[in-house]
């Protein structure tokens, strides 16, 4: 008797990424849950020693992975990009970004900027993908890794 088996990658489709995802522990105190739609928006909500902040937009799946872009806000709030972004210590073209150049933003809520952030799922658990000329060392354990959110 001759057994034929075969190992094909099994393809992803919207429905594997639509839910709640609550992040993984990290180095540092932090916490966010990133929520995608069936109606491919997305809505963030993050926590981090004394700073929050939140974003919604849209998303898209290409291949086996998913998109997102955040949309503009009405609101006033500084901003800071998702994921790991390392600068040299004497540039600082991007502190104080707003969501508006003239509005009066607080330090008590940021927006988080998506900006074609890319996260494919691996073994359940959902893995944003950086970008390999982001400049930062390779330091584990800030990784942005999400799994599935428990009811």
């Amino acid at each position: 008797m001759i057994i034929f088996s075969s190992c094909t990658e099994q393809s992803l489709t919207e429905n594997n990424f639509i839910g709640a995802w609550t992040s993984v522990d990290k180095v540092t105190p932090y916490k966010a849950i990133l929520t995608i739609s069936s109606d491919s928006s997305f809505g963030f909500n993050f926590g981090a020693c004394q700073s929050r902040g939140y974003s919604k937009g849209t998303w898209r799946l290409v291949d086996s992975s998913i998109i997102l872009n955040s949309s503009e806000t009405d609101s006033c709030y500084y901003v800071d990009e998702f994921g790991m972004h390392c600068y040299d210590i004497t540039d600082t073209s991007h502190w104080g970004m707003k969501t508006h150049k003239d509005c009066d933003a607080t330090l008590e809520m940021f927006y988080t900027i998506f900006s074609d952030d890319q996260f494919e799922i691996r073994n359940d658990s959902l893995y944003h993908i950086e970008e390999l000329n982001n400049n930062c060392p390779d330091i584990k354990g800030m990784e942005d890794i999400f799994t599935r959110k428990k009811n």
